[in-house]
């Protein structure tokens, strides 16, 4: 994906700029950020795990494309989207066991933000 900027100089000649963005790596970039402002474990893990679903979503719709519908790991995924497929179960085991402890009370100055108060 690219971003494209059309200038024109003082003579009135135009230019064109083709700037690379890899939206995949704006949006971990992005989930991950989101993760540390938000004050409570809930919350952080809910952000993991929807970080993590939307990396395997991306991994797995690469396949798609190539018309591979099923497929077990990363095995027949480029090494880029195999990579993001292995961040996206980090991020997801992540988020579970961050909501575990919270669970069980090893995360007890977490509180839930209650708007109402």
């Amino acid at each position: 994906m690219s971003w494209w900027i059309r200038r024109k100089d003082k003579e009135g000649k135009q230019h064109l700029w083709a700037i690379d963005v890899d939206p995949i790596m704006v949006l971990i970039i992005f989930s991950l950020l989101m993760v540390f402002i938000i004050p409570n474990a809930h919350g952080a893990s809910s952000l993991f795990m929807f970080a993590g679903f939307i990396c395997l979503l991306f991994a797995k719709v690469s396949l798609f494309r190539r018309g591979v519908f099923i497929s077990w790991g990363p095995s027949r995924m480029t090494r880029g989207y195999a990579i993001l497929y292995r961040i996206g179960y980090i991020l997801i085991i992540g988020g579970i066991v961050v909501r575990f402890l919270w669970a069980i009370g090893i995360f007890p100055n977490f509180v839930p933000i209650n708007p109402h108060q």
